[in-house]
């Protein structure tokens, strides 16, 4: 008797540390990404709009100093566990030709808003919040 109310509450702990320890995988929607995105960043309007098959982002810099609007062709890729989104210049095959632009923790992806933070621990910079246009 003793024997089958260990097992019982065995069974009910490692099911509770089974189910604390999961992955929050699902609030994290990768095909959510595609669209345009928008953050106002030190006084500026910036749009990021991804494009999931061609895995190109074009991020427009809007009121910039000089009055006009600038535009960047950016190439990404997410990793595998789909976390960490990173932002680049040139060919993601081409590791010579890339350049490196940003690389982000994707803390949150819904359809409507994305959360980032940035890998870079030195640059101390806060976590951004982008909304879906």
């Amino acid at each position: 008797m003793r024997i089958n109310s260990l097992k019982i509450l065995f069974s009910l702990l490692l099911s509770t540390v089974m189910l604390f320890s999961c992955k929050k995988e699902d609030d994290i929607h990768i095909s959510d990404l595609e669209g345009t995105w928008k953050i106002s960043e030190y006084g500026k309007d910036v749009k990021y709009t991804f494009n999931n098959p061609g895995k190109t982002v074009l991020v427009y810099a809007l009121q910039t100093e000089t009055g006009a609007d600038t535009t960047l062709i950016r190439n990404y890729i997410v990793s595998n566990d789909k976390r960490i989104l990173t932002i680049f210049e040139g060919d993601r095959y081409q590791k010579s030709d890339a350049l490196y632009t940003g690389q982000y923790y994707l803390k949150e992806l819904s359809s409507k808003q994305m959360i980032w933070g940035n890998t870079d621990k030195e640059l101390k910079e806060a976590d951004k919040t982008l909304f879906k246009k």
